[in-house]
């Protein structure tokens, strides 16, 4: 029989766990509603589309303690994980594949239900592994690592964007030297005076 894990090894994992869930939850975060009003008539339409999933949201949170009794947070979260990934995949193919707005809508109030149903599994299993004495500073920690993957995803976004607003600039100068010769670049004299 394998030997359980010990705690610190538990908390490595959870915090690990966060800091990928939170990566993943930041990268589509501000591209959400842009992606949603391609296929979406107004930009009123993607605010309903984010309410009505918001609204899904909180119901499914005022019924997750029952789900969490019957089959426990590990296997929920093994399960809500696993459903965060397919409506993902789903999402991709059909935006490429099969573009059919309904379809498109569904799957992205699944994906937000779950993108939120997934903290309560990762808070369940912070408040489960600590004692009362040292929750908060396990807590802090926890929600530090949550803020430090939003920050480094949007750092690691920024990067594409801002080659993509330098690029046009650069072509344009390469550009304009066509067909000219190629000059020196003049040298300034300085005078001391």
């Amino acid at each position: 029989m394998p030997r359980p894990l010990s705690k610190k090894v538990l908390f490595l994992l959870v915090y690990l766990v966060s800091f990928l869930y939170s990566f993943h939850y930041a990268l589509p975060l501000y591209i959400d509603s842009s992606f949603l009003a391609q296929f979406l008539p107004t930009e009123a339409t993607v605010g309903i589309v984010f309410s009505v999933s918001s609204l899904f949201s909180a119901i499914v949170i005022f019924l997750y303690p029952r789900i969490l009794r019957r089959w426990g947070n590990y296997k929920a979260t093994v399960a809500t994980m696993g459903l965060e990934v397919s409506s993902l995949i789903a999402l991709a193919v059909f935006s490429k594949i099969f573009p059919n707005a309904i379809a498109i809508v569904l799957i992205f109030i699944i994906h937000q239900i779950l993108v939120n149903t997934i903290y309560l599994n990762l808070d369940t299993f912070v408040e489960s592994f600590s004692k009362d004495s040292e929750k908060g500073g396990i807590r802090g920690i926890f929600m530090n690592i949550l803020s430090i993957a939003v920050a480094v995803a949007d750092s690691l976004l920024a990067v594409p964007c801002a080659v993509a607003v330098a690029r046009p600039a650069v072509g344009a100068r390469r550009r304009s030297h066509r067909g000219t010769a190629r000059r020196r670049p003049r040298r300034a004299v300085w005078s001391g005076a």
